[in-house]
């Protein structure tokens, strides 16, 4: 059964001010040793970013990824506008295309 990593709005907007959640820095390193060990076991890691009018204007300074957050190389990009990434998204065939049945979920 091949599992697939998915990391959620792990964003900067998340990280600092009044939005933010507690202990980012820790979140931050469990989901880069999590995505690590994803990626040497070859599961594909797939990153969602959240989008808004807001604070999570895409392309804003919000929008971006969390500083520190590690990417790899081979991580899919995926963008959502609502609280479910697989809603009007390519989510579901992204994992049908891998032959996914399982999903690791961690983020913000």
């Amino acid at each position: 059964m091949p599992t697939a990593l998915i990391i959620i709005d792990v964003q900067q907007a998340l990280c600092t001010g009044p939005a933010a959640v507690a202990e980012p820095a820790r979140t931050i390193g469990n989901i880069n040793d999590l995505a690590r060990r994803a990626r040497a076991a070859g599961a594909p890691v797939i990153v969602v970013q959240h989008e808004d009018g807001g604070e999570l204007a895409h392309g804003s300074a919000g929008w971006q990824l969390a500083t520190g957050l590690v990417t790899g190389e081979g991580d899919s990009r995926l963008r959502k506008r609502g609280s479910d990434a697989f809603h009007q998204t390519e989510l579901h065939s992204m994992l049908m295309t891998r032959h996914v049945s399982q999903l690791v979920i961690c983020g913000m």
